[in-house]
């Protein structure tokens, strides 16, 4: 359990971003965006607005699971603060990943299947359904291309291996990085109005 509920709080938490995605995208579609932008706050705040609501949302989300896991199964947690600021990070990084499939995505039919593709593929090689520690070090690599590789092996360093705060802050720095990465590069290519054809 150890293991299992931390994977799997973290890949359901990945695929909660495709709800928030498709909302943004819908409204991109609808116009709303278009008609929002007229009223006396700036654009990005709007769309601040709604990216806050998915970071408190997929925290909401990841601490509850946790909970359940800790008084049901008895997880061995560890470090309380590190495992919070991890799920905090955790919940930032998939927001600046949410935010970049919006941006790259142009329609709510496209992202369903890429979401589902990014999610499956980083969760499998990223450690939620196994230690990340048990594969061979060319997958771990690879693996360090998805948020869950970084959530996981700070997770499994907490709760598995006994690790403490200072030895897991790689790992929580590489989420901030992470989410910072993916906000400047949603930033550059978000559009508040579909192109027209």
């Amino acid at each position: 359990f150890d293991q299992l509920v931390p994977g799997y709080a973290v890949f359901f938490a990945l695929f909660g971003i495709n709800a928030a995605a498709a909302t943004i995208l819908q409204e991109k579609e609808d116009g709303t965006f278009r008609r929002l932008l007229i009223a006396p706050v700036q654009k990005y705040a709007l769309l601040g607005g709604k990216l806050l609501a998915q970071f408190i949302l997929t925290l909401v989300q990841l601490l509850v699971l946790f909970g359940i896991g800790y008084f049901a199964f008895h997880l061995d947690i560890g470090s309380w603060p590190a495992v919070i600021t991890l799920l905090i990070c955790t919940s930032f990084a998939a927001t600046g990943l949410g935010i970049l499939l919006v941006s790259v995505v142009k329609t709510r039919r496209q992202l369903n299947p890429i979401v589902t593709l990014v999610v499956l593929i980083t969760s499998a090689i990223g450690g939620a359904w196994w230690p990340l520690f048990l594969e061979p070090q060319w997958m771990q690599s690879i693996a360090k291309l998805g948020l869950t590789a970084w959530a996981m092996e700070g997770l499994n360093g907490i709760m598995i291996l006994g690790k403490d705060f200072t030895q897991v802050l790689p790992d929580i720095l590489g989420l901030l990085a992470y989410g910072i990465i993916c906000f400047v590069i949603a930033m550059r290519f978000f559009r508040f109005e579909q192109k027209t054809a």
